[in-house]
């Protein structure tokens, strides 16, 4: 097959919320995402994903349309496995990290499939055959959060995360019942989604130690290193970035500063799977642990995401690739695997998907 790309086509498409999700940032009733379809000139087909979440990213559905033609010229008549080429562009023209993110996943897939290997093999290879996942719950009344974790624990799932971040009695409130209702065996993380000072941080750190919290996701602005660094020093939860990672240059100031114990890797975020890879890397030289995130994607990119978690240890903290299940549809033929709180590694070449052609049509705005 040829190594050619011969077009690109950018599909905006929405996707409804089983139910909307909220976090400190607000609330998402759809998934409102560009499917890409690349085509090479022997005529095969590799897809990827680029998902924008207005409460989290100040980038669009809109935006995204606009940068993949930025990056048109890019991609036509180019080598799908020149991936470093692509990003040295990307960076050099400063184009959207989530819309590049997408192209990237649609890069790896095409290539993948041309030479018959799945995407894990060009990471270095699958360590398991599946990730351990972790269920993410909205903001939303405590009664319901506890309906909701007991909902996932029945299926298997052994790590629940709470968002919080708005009212700190409430949050705690929320976390009080949910460590209640689930036990002591299920881990339990929150996420303030950048929602509080470090003062309040500090005071609602301390007593989520009490509730046998796991993990305390970005409680403070992307921006406050330092800050991050005292709230570790000052509380015996270990603490979590997101928001504060995007790229490899924001991993390394945060383990310069110590800002904190674990990395959330989003592949959106830093720009897809090639550039994702490199966020692995670091932390693996500098012993950190890690968790894949998800913004939340439907099925195209979280399985591509599945194809990186899969190929590192460093992922022990329950990935969050669970948007084939909050949302209405995954636009794929074949819903992803799930056996006691895992998501399994598909068969088959490049992402291991198929499309479905038409869901996508049904889903195209």
């Amino acid at each position: 097959m040829s190594l050619r790309i011969s077009d690109l086509e950018a599909i905006p498409v929405s996707v409804p919320f089983c139910e909307p999700f909220e976090i400190a940032g607000g609330a998402a009733e759809e998934a409102r995402h560009v499917i890409l379809r690349l085509t090479s000139t022997g005529g095969e087909a590799g897809y990827g994903e680029s998902a924008p979440m207005s409460s989290y990213s100040p980038q669009s559905q809109d935006g995204v349309m606009r940068e993949i033609e930025r990056i048109r010229p890019l991609i036509i008549d180019a080598n799908p496995l020149h991936t470093e080429r692509f990003h040295a562009e990307v960076r050099r023209r400063e184009i959207d990290s989530f819309a590049a993110a997408g192209v990237d996943i649609a890069l790896h897939d095409l290539g993948a499939r041309c030479l018959d290997i799945p995407v894990s093999e060009m990471f270095g290879g699958p360590v398991c055959d599946g990730v351990e996942l972790s269920w993410a719950i909205g903001l939303k009344p405590a009664e319901r959060m506890v309906d909701e974790a007991l909902r996932f624990k029945r299926i298997g799932f052994r790590t629940v995360k709470i968002k919080i971040g708005r009212d700190p009695e409430a949050d705690l409130e929320r976390v009080r019942q949910v460590r209640e209702a689930v036990g002591p065996d299920v881990k339990i993380k929150v996420d303030a989604n950048q929602g509080y000072d470090l003062q309040t941080a500090t005071e609602v750190g301390r007593e989520l130690e009490v509730l046998d919290v796991s993990v305390f996701e970005q409680p403070l602005p992307r921006g406050s290193l330092d800050e991050m660094a005292y709230l570790r020093e000052h509380i015996d939860i270990p603490v979590m970035a997101d928001e504060s990672l995007y790229n490899i240059r924001d991993g390394y100031e945060i383990l310069k500063y110590g800002s904190a114990d674990i990395f959330n890797i989003k592949i959106m975020k830093p720009g897809g799977l090639y550039p994702s890879s490199k966020l692995v890397h670091l932390a693996e030289s500098a012993g950190m642990a890690c968790m894949l995130g998800s913004m939340p994607e439907l099925g195209i990119g979280t399985l591509g995401g599945l194809q990186l978690a899969s190929t590192s240890d460093v992922f022990t903290y329950g990935s969050e690739l669970i948007g084939p299940w909050m949302l209405e549809d995954h636009l794929l033929v074949d819903t992803p695997q799930l056996r006691d709180g895992k998501v399994i590694l598909p068969a088959g070449n490049g992402l291991g998907i198929k499309v479905d052609e038409t869901k996508l049509e049904r889903y195209r705005t």
